[in-house]
């Protein structure tokens, strides 16, 4: 056995010696995070379940998750006793939470409560206001569709909270409530409105996290414009307007999220690409801008992005890649285009990128490859190339790519393919259909 293996072993043991014997439903599932982690499903009630962790009451929980259980109300005192971090409530037709609740040691210990996919008509008024310590509220997937305007005033921890998420309940721009409803929320860092009915960025509501927030999640709502002055969050690293109506962003729409590292908008009617689109975003590190109808990736694409890691196209429609276009991002290390129109690899597409380790053009139209067309990548180490035309390829086309790095695994997946030979390290190889 290795000495990784023999650590990892121990560590394991270690790591389960900490989590008590349980009963019934629930069973220790205990990670290198997490060394005291319960699991309990389809546990019938939350009586059962508390009953079969008892032997974890006087014991420090890191998380406890019960999943599939009836509990359409949280009683009094229900956890009264135990002490956990994280506690994750999912799939439960929750309805109300007892003001009393988590009376007891979680009023304190409380940092993360997941209530996803439950029944919850609206951000709860009893029970959750009174947790001291919240960081992070999850109510995806229920039946909000009304923010009071006073929806977080009676938080206890609402100077402490940085992440709600309340993405696939039923908010519109009207029901969002008062502009003043996150207000409270001093300190939020992430937000997550996704999969709602929102047309517009709600910039009014978040006027109070102008310099706290870096996450906004917007994506698959039914925003069709985005202003200028729309966006105006200083300190703002990752934005999703994924699956919108949106066919144009103004240059000067970025000019207040300056920080911008990642920026996702698949699944948009972008007609084509518009390099001044990015003018502002300079720091961009990963652009997500697949299944649009943009089929050419021009010469001047990334002009204003070069620090470009990471590129995600599937399924758009690119036919084009004009040279020279990721010459423009020398540090790119992963293009994603598979699904797209592609017919071929010119040898100048990848030409110098040597930090680039992942290419993916699975599923596209290509059936010749020039010479050295995936040759001289000193990082390359993932090829996805199948489900296209390709019957062979040049002897050169890896020449001084794929090279043997130690502890590191080398992949080029070639399903759907005719017959392919090629030349890897001087080796020949023959990959057959599979």
């Amino acid at each position: 056995m290795g000495l990784k293996a023999i650590i990892l072993a121990a560590l394991v043991v270690t790591v389960h010696g900490q989590c008590p014997a349980l009963s019934g439903a629930c069973r220790c599932a205990p990670s290198v995070y997490e060394p005291v982690a319960i699991i309990c499903q389809n546990a019938g009630s939350l009586q059962n379940a508390i009953q079969a962790i008892q032997a974890a009451r006087d014991i420090p929980i890191d998380s406890l998750t019960i999943l599939d259980t009836a509990i359409p109300t949280i009683p009094a005192n229900a956890f009264q006793s135990f002490t956990i971090l994280r506690l994750v409530l999912n799939r439960n037709t929750l309805q109300n939470i007892d003001d009393q609740a988590f009376n007891g040691p979680l009023l304190d210990s409380l940092i993360e409560l997941d209530l996803n996919d439950n029944n919850l008509g609206q951000i709860p008024q009893t029970g959750i206001p009174r947790l001291r310590n919240l960081r992070k509220l999850y109510l995806n997937r229920n039946r909000i569709n009304q923010l009071s305007s006073t929806a977080f005033n009676a938080f206890e921890s609402r100077d402490l909270l940085l992440k709600l998420e309340l993405a696939g309940n039923r908010l519109t721009d009207a029901t969002l409530g008062d502009a003043t409803v996150f207000r409270p929320l001093t300190l939020l860092q992430e937000l997550s409105l996704e999969t709602n009915s929102l047309t517009s960025i709600p910039s009014s509501a978040l006027v109070n996290q102008r310099n706290t927030l870096t996450n906004l999640n917007l994506g698959l709502n039914s925003i069709n414009d985005v202003p200028v002055g729309a966006l105006d969050f200083p300190v703002l690293s990752s934005l999703s307007l994924e699956f919108n109506g949106i066919t144009v962003i103004p240059p000067q729409a970025f000019q207040g999220v300056p920080n911008l590292q990642f920026l996702y908008m698949t699944g948009n009617k972008f007609p084509s690409w518009a390099p001044e689109m990015f003018r502002y975003i300079t720091q961009l590190k990963t652009l997500g801008i697949g299944e649009t109808p943009i089929s050419v990736i021009p010469n001047n694409a990334f002009m204003h992005i070069p620090n470009l890691i990471r590129l995600e196209m599937s399924e758009a429609a690119v036919d084009t890649i004009e040279r020279g276009a990721f010459q423009r991002t020398p540090q790119i290390q992963a293009i994603v285009l598979n699904k797209n129109r592609l017919s071929q690899v010119r040898a100048d597409f990848f030409e110098g990128l040597n930090d680039l380790y992942s290419i993916d053009l699975q599923g596209n139209r290509i059936d010749n490859v020039q010479p050295l067309g995936f040759a001289n990548l000193p990082s390359i180490s993932h090829l996805d190339i199948s489900y296209n035309l390709l019957q062979t390829m040049p002897s050169d086309v890896f020449l001084n790519s794929f090279l043997p790095q130690p502890n590191d695994r080398r992949v080029i997946y070639a399903c759907g393919v005719v017959v392919i030979a090629l030349a890897l390290r001087g080796d020949f190889a023959v990959m057959k259909q599979l």
